[in-house]
């Protein structure tokens, strides 16, 4: 092994000291590598993307501001979710929540489920109490 000239200690004496600090941070290096690999629940995925893309998601994330982990984390677990990859930019509503309106448009015509006009503290104590 080859040591560059400003990794060669200056002194016979302190050659073991040295020696002792590289191991100590070989060490240091495996300790940090085992948290990192095993204890840690996270996973790296590596993808290629043009800079582009980078920088305008960056700069999206930047502005909400939230990771672009996070959001790259968030349409992972959507696309699991649902079991379907959308690819829109406008809004849409899930298939749950698209039931639950259908659900309130069929009470609130049957009129069920609907709770009166309250206008102020004592009337709305009063509808509490009442339930």
């Amino acid at each position: 092994m080859t040591l560059c000239t400003p990794c060669v200690p200056p002194k016979p004496h302190l050659t073991y000291i040295y020696y002792q600090w590289q191991i100590r941070a070989k060490l240091v290096d495996a300790c940090i590598q085992w948290v990192y690999n095993v204890c840690m629940n996270n996973v790296v995925i590596n993808f290629k993307t043009d800079k582009e893309t980078k920088e305008k998601l960056q700069a999206f994330s930047a502005k909400i501001g939230i990771p672009v982990s996070s959001i790259l984390n968030a349409q992972i677990r959507k696309t699991l979710l649902d079991q379907r990859l959308t690819l829109s930019t406008e809004p849409t509503i899930n298939d749950g929540t698209l039931n639950e309106i259908i659900e309130s448009v069929a009470d609130y015509k049957a009129h069920k489920n609907i709770s009166k006009t309250i206008n102020n503290g004592q009337e709305l104590r009063n509808y509490l109490e009442n339930l």
